[in-house]
């Protein structure tokens, strides 16, 4: 009787036991072993992007965009007329096709800006436009390529700043007079080392025209004005053209990219540049 009685008294603390062990698994998540997404995926994508010769910004600039309000300025009709004869008389193939670009700025605005630029690898490869890291950008609309810029105390340099040095003109600036990395800080020195190194495949890098630059402006965003999802490692700064003034060789057409205004500089001026290639 007593033999029973402990076999009962056993299978009863088991039955407990187990009921207990159930209801613990069902309160343990079953997903512990699953990779939780990131809490900062922004952050995530720019640490992917640590790598020589691609768009890299610091987290700490890391901002929301700003649309920007629409604006009708325009160049005074002064500046128009000095800017176009050396526009017209400089070699840019891209000129011929600016024109018949900005018809594309009609209709779905928001289409085009996603499809307006084609990511170019530092060898010259198409990436797709998933991709995440990325050395030009191809315009679809003019066809002209146009280097992006580091943050890695280098030679593209987003803060570098460059005289303005054209050896070839009758007026050829000043030399060496910018603040830079690893070479002579003047226009044509770095022109010469971006084509040195072959960035994106093309040795046929040079200053943009003032008529080529402006294409860039973007006024759906604000400081920099420009299209941040495809230049995102840009300053609000001015940036250098070619373009001197036909009446005063000495004054350099340059564009402000924190408000996208235009005016003549001193060419002993430290500016931006963003070159471009055919």
């Amino acid at each position: 009787m007593r033999t029973k009685f402990t076999i009962v008294v056993v299978t009863i603390l088991l039955f407990i036991a187990g009921i207990g062990f159930a209801l613990r698994e069902r309160q343990t998540p079953q997903n512990a072993s699953v990779e939780q997404p990131s809490e900062n995926p922004v952050k995530d994508r720019i640490e992917a992007q640590r790598t020589l010769f691609q768009p890299l910004v610091p987290d700490a600039t890391i901002l929301p965009i700003i649309p920007a309000k629409r604006s009708n300025q325009k160049l005074s009709s002064a500046i128009k007329t000095n800017t176009r004869d050396v526009e017209t008389s400089d070699s840019s193939p891209g000129l011929s096709r600016i024109n018949s670009g900005r018809k594309l700025l009609q209709g779905n605005q928001h289409k085009q800006r996603d499809t307006q630029f084609i990511k170019i690898g530092f060898g010259g490869q198409i990436l797709p436009n998933s991709a995440l890291r990325w050395s030009c950008a191809r315009d679809q609309r003019t066809g002209l390529l146009w280097e992006t810029k580091l943050f890695d105390a280098g030679v593209s340099d987003v803060d570098n700043r460059y005289s303005w040095y054209a050896p070839t003109r009758l007026i050829s600036g000043i030399k060496n007079r910018g603040n830079c990395y690893g070479i002579l800080c003047d226009t044509h020195a770095y022109t010469q080392e971006m084509n040195r190194l072959g960035l994106c495949g093309s040795t046929q890098w040079r200053l943009p025209v003032f008529a080529e630059l402006e294409t860039l402006l973007d006024r759906n965003y604000f400081n920099p004005v420009i299209n941040q999802e495809i230049f995102f490692n840009t300053r609000g700064a001015s940036y250098w053209t070619k373009s001197q003034l036909g009446n005063n060789p000495e004054m350099v057409m340059q564009i402000d990219f924190f408000n996208g205004t235009s005016s003549p500089a001193p060419i002993h001026f430290k500016l931006a540049v963003r070159l471009v290639s055919d």
